[in-house]
């Protein structure tokens, strides 16, 4: 879990597209075929920052086990 500043609650990150970009993947991995998924892939896992769901914030921010 992470915290979103902008919401002010505690959030679980992802990793969204939109519809747009995933027809973009489809015309470029066919068109390379299939060499751009590769690199799709790699920039998903790796590169792409974690989403608030509610906003869309990517600066969101660890969350620090305090034992009480």
């Amino acid at each position: 879990m992470k915290y979103c500043r902008h919401c002010q609650r505690n959030v679980k990150g992802v990793k969204r597209l939109s519809i747009l970009a995933w027809i973009l993947v489809a015309l470029l991995t066919g068109g390379t075929l299939g060499a751009f998924f590769v690199f799709f892939i790699l920039w998903l896992i790796f590169i792409k920052k974690a989403q608030c769901p509610i906003c869309g914030a990517t600066d969101l921010e660890k969350i620090r086990d305090v034992a009480v």
